[in-house]
C-alpha cells in the first residue's frame, strides 16, 4: 500500500515535467526516427565544393544547427 510520502513523491515528479519538455522530447523522437529511416548516401553541394554524406548525418547536423540557431537568436538580439 502506498503511503502518503510515496504519493507526494510521485506527484512531485509529474508536476516538474513541463509541456515544453514534452514537446521537445516528441520532436527529438520524430527527428531520430526520420533520420534512422533515411540512411542512404547523398551528394551535398556547398558553395565552393561538394561531398557525399550519409543522409542520416545531414539530417542530424541540420537539426542540431537549427536548434542552436533557434536557441542563440533570442539571446544575441539587442534591445535598442
Amino acid at each position: 500500500m502506498a503511503t502518503r510520502g510515496d504519493r507526494n513523491r510521485d506527484e512531485g515528479i509529474a508536476s516538474r515535467i513541463r509541456p515544453k519538455q514534452v514537446v521537445f522530447g516528441i520532436v527529438v523522437v520524430i527527428i531520430a526516427v526520420f533520420a534512422l529511416v533515411n540512411t542512404e548516401t547523398v551528394n551535398v553541394d556547398f558553395v565552393v565544393a561538394d561531398a557525399d554524406a550519409a543522409l542520416i548525418v545531414v539530417i542530424l547536423v541540420s537539426a542540431v544547427l537549427g536548434a542552436l540557431v533557434g536557441w542563440l537568436a533570442p539571446r544575441l538580439r539587442r534591445d535598442d
